[in-house]
């Protein structure tokens, strides 16, 4: 998430904008110009001596302050970014991508009306500014007004491509009537190994995967899962591609391990589907089965990320969420509002209220699929918005915070997938098979 940010930010200071003499003093150009090219090319020590430069020369000047203060954004130093960015204003009332860039600082530092106003501001200078739109978007979602919000989610993906899952964003009665009453129904599960005949009293860890990230990451889990907890819930496994061969060596890997109770089901590779839109149904293909295997199970199931591993055992997690409908994992209001609620680590209790939560985001994951809007998040956008137009139009289902018990008992590797390999608890517990 961090480097899709720095990537906006980088592309945003290579667009030239209006700038004004602030001083009598002229700044030199190529300073500046330079600053920005070696910034844009990920030089961001270079990059900021040339700004610092030319701020030597022109202490006033708006381009030079606004350069700067993105380099700060982009390192996390808040406070210093804000300053800067206020200061190219001062010196430049006009300046569009200022207000933009200030918009973003206040909004990740929590000043969610600061950062509406300062959008706004953005905005009325240059309509089509889309990192406005999104900051905006996501303030009044904040402020509660999620209608507002969602013109300006779909403004920003009308803007720029790469808001484009903005525009899956709903929150309208509209939406929530017709996925409340769209039809779900599916294949039945193709179940190849399903070692537990005996009723389940759970809890059960759903795992959702394409064959690479099985071989890689599913071994690893289950050591340590079944060093965590004695004895190991039951784990069920849908694999998404059927790789030759792979079920036998699945199986054959259970049976290092007594205690643990496998599951796994198969759907075909998805036809018609570029490389992108795959990986995005990978990610979704978990909430398009979860629904079946609560009513198969009846009992709590966790669905978590594969590339993960534990320290601890789910039992108590789950008996600490009974009387809720979902455990979800929350994070603290922030910009991109969809990564408030994670996709990788949620509880279902098998209620009436999760079931309709969980009907209700198969159809939105379904209808983005068959109009082929697929863009990294669409799992997330599903369960924030459909969690929110619950919450507005109708029954909301009982949610219990999960993070402290989950943090607790496991542990998800980095976000960049070398950094995973590399990690020192991947190769602790790694197991192949």
């Amino acid at each position: 998430m961090i480097k899709r940010i720095i990537e906006k930010l980088r592309s945003r200071l290579s667009r030239r904008t209006r700038t004004v003499a602030a001083t009598p003093a002229a700044t030199p150009p190529e300073d500046i110009a330079e600053g920005e090219r070696l910034y844009a090319a990920g030089n961001s020590v270079e990059a900021e001596a040339r700004f610092a430069r030319a701020l030597r020369d022109a202490p006033a000047d708006a381009r030079a302050l606004n350069g700067l203060g993105v380099i700060r954004l982009a390192a996390g130093r808040n406070e210093e970014a804000r300053a800067l960015f206020r200061a190219a204003i001062e010196a430049q009332p006009d300046f569009a991508f200022a207000y933009s860039n200030l918009s973003v600082v206040e909004a990740r530092l929590g000043s969610f009306g600061a950062a509406a106003n300062c959008a706004r501001r953005a905005l009325s200078i240059e309509p089509g500014l889309d990192e406005a739109q999104i900051t905006l978007a996501e303030s009044l979602v904040i402020s509660g007004d999620v209608d507002a919000a969602q013109h300006h989610f779909h403004a920003a993906a009308a803007a720029h491509s790469k808001w484009r899952i903005a525009g899956a964003v709903r929150f309208d009665r509209g939406c929530w009537a017709s996925l409340r009453d769209a039809s779900v129904d599916a294949a039945p599960l193709d179940i190849r190994l399903d070692q537990p005949p005996e009723p389940i009293a759970g809890p059960v860890l759903l795992l959702s995967s394409d064959p690479r990230y099985c071989r890689l990451f599913l071994g690893p889990l289950i050591e340590s899962l079944d060093v965590a907890e004695q004895p190991s819930p039951v784990v069920h496994l849908h694999l998404i591609g059927d790789e030759p061969g792979l079920i036998a060596r699945i199986a054959q890997f259970s049976r290092r391990y007594p205690q643990l109770r496998l599951v796994v089901s198969v759907e075909p590779d998805p036809a018609g589907l570029d490389a992108a839109q795959k990986r995005v149904y990978y990610a979704c293909a978990r909430f398009l089965v979860l629904r079946r295997l609560l009513a198969r199970y009846r009992c709590p199931i966790f669905v978590l990320d594969v590339d993960a591993v534990f320290r601890g055992g789910l039992a108590e997690v789950a008996r600490a969420a009974q009387g809720s409908d979902l455990g979800l994992y929350l994070r603290r209001p922030q910009r991109i509002v969809w990564t408030n609620v994670a996709a990788g680590r949620l509880l279902v209790n098998p209620t009436p209220g999760a079931e309709a939560f969980l009907r209700m985001v198969e159809a939105y994951i379904l209808r983005a699929v068959r109009e082929r809007r697929m863009d990294w998040f669409l799992d997330q956008v599903a369960l924030y918005c459909c969690l929110t137009m619950m919450r507005r139009h109708g029954q909301a289902p009982r949610v219990y915070e999960l993070n402290d018990d989950l943090d607790r008992v496991m542990h998800a590797f980095p976000a960049g997938f070398s950094e995973k390999l590399d990690d020192p608890l991947y190769t602790q517990h790694f197991v192949e098979f």
